[in-house]
């Protein structure tokens, strides 16, 4: 490798944050500015982008995003034709970029990014990394970014599979990381209102694919055993499909009569301070790549449960660091938070060994170095399959 600083270009199409966007944060922050130049480009007015330039990294503004279309069922005929039209002014944009910028290495921090990315990739010949962060799969678009893309790094075993034997190769498992000095339950001083024993919260996206409403359906349970129970949902929805089912989600709450147990939040900045809220935290999701927020609340000390979908099951062993649930079980989840509820001596060793997890297999330090170690062998190892079929 030589010893000019590599030129990254990190491309991410979300508006929001979201766990990729903050498992990006740590990396930038992280990322050894002596050996690496990152440049974001990423949609104007991202949240992404607002604290990236708090980091001094250069910025700049992509003429398309992920799509979330609008609510309006007409609408949303005129939504994918504009979106075509947007993405494919985004591939010139973006090799234009790369030859402008000397660009030596593509990273793609979503799907969208991939495969916009890609296309930008063959014109110029430049190698694209995709991190590939969700289980959901693509079809053919997403076969063409992974044959056209030199590395996907994936962050949780599950994703390893779903790209099949032919491209192991070019597979590399690379878990997102934790800030754990960040991430101390002894570093938090924020005064913290609503929360405290019996409190058991939720921190992430409004969606279904979370399980929102099976936490609800426990919540039911659990304060039919523990009236003093109190549930907090932290978090938005994203997508208009996404509000449509935190609507449904606040009418559960209705029926079920637990308006004075459970509490939506709304969207959470601090995830630390929300996080010590919590004498319990949940993560009901029906699918799940990883968990960041998990990880976040082990390093806190926290007692978790989880479904055991792909990623939890990776991170939690059961009845040892947190607790595993059979998916889509209302009543074993329920039986879970109790049990971290009321048997204290259980969930405070449950917490300890959750943080001893995240030090030994989880930190910032070896998400950023196994990254690095990444970009060092594209640049090392020039491929003619840059920007080419491989």
């Amino acid at each position: 490798m030589s010893n000019k600083p590599v030129r990254i270009m990190y491309v991410d199409t979300c508006t929001e944050m979201a766990g990729g966007q903050y498992s990006l944060l740590t990396l930038l922050k992280r990322l050894d500015r002596s050996r690496y130049v990152p440049l974001l480009y990423s949609p104007g007015g991202s949240s992404l982008e607002a604290r990236c330039v708090d980091l001094g990294v250069e910025c700049h503004t992509l003429p398309f995003r992920s799509v979330h279309v609008v609510s309006h069922p007409k609408a949303r005929l005129f939504a994918w034709p504009e979106d075509v039209i947007r993405s494919a002014f985004g591939v010139f944009f973006l090799a234009w970029s790369l030859a402008r910028k000397d660009i030596d290495v593509v990273h793609a921090n979503t799907f969208k990014a991939a495969l916009v990315g890609s296309l930008a990739c063959i014109l110029t010949r430049k190698p694209l990394v995709f991190h590939d962060r969700i289980t959901i799969r693509h079809g053919l678009l997403e076969r063409m970014v992974a044959r056209l893309a030199r590395k996907i790094i994936v962050v949780s075993s599950a994703l390893a599979a779903k790209h099949g034997e032919a491209l192991r190769a070019k597979v590399t498992l690379v878990y997102d990381g934790v800030d754990t000095d960040y991430m101390s339950p002894g570093q938090v001083f924020t005064e913290l209102h609503g929360g405290g024993p019996g409190t058991v919260c939720y921190l992430g996206r409004i969606s279904w694919e979370k399980g929102v409403d099976r936490l609800i359906e426990a919540a039911g349970l659990v304060t039919a055993r523990l009236p003093g129970a109190r549930f907090l949902v932290g978090g938005s929805p994203y997508t208009p499909d996404d509000a449509s089912y935190h609507r449904r989600l606040l009418g559960l709450v209705d029926s079920l009569d637990l308006a004075r147990s459970v509490h939506f939040a709304g969207h959470i900045d601090d995830a630390r301070a929300f996080i010590t809220k919590a004498q319990v935290v949940v993560l009901p999701s029906r699918r799940e790549s990883l968990g960041l927020v998990l990880l976040e609340a082990m390093a806190l000390e926290k007692a978790v449960v989880a479904f055991a979908v792909d990623g939890p099951s990776e991170i939690i062993t059961d009845r040892k660091d947190g607790l595993l649930v059979e998916p889509d079980n209302v009543e074993h989840l329920a039986e879970a938070i109790v049990t971290m509820l009321t048997d204290g001596d259980f969930a405070r060793r449950a917490g300890k060994m959750g943080r001893e997890t995240v030090i030994s297999r989880f930190s910032a330090r070896t998400f950023v170095d196994r990254i690095s170690r990444v970009y060092d062998d594209i640049v090392s190892s020039p491929s003619p399959a840059d920007g080419s079929i491989g």
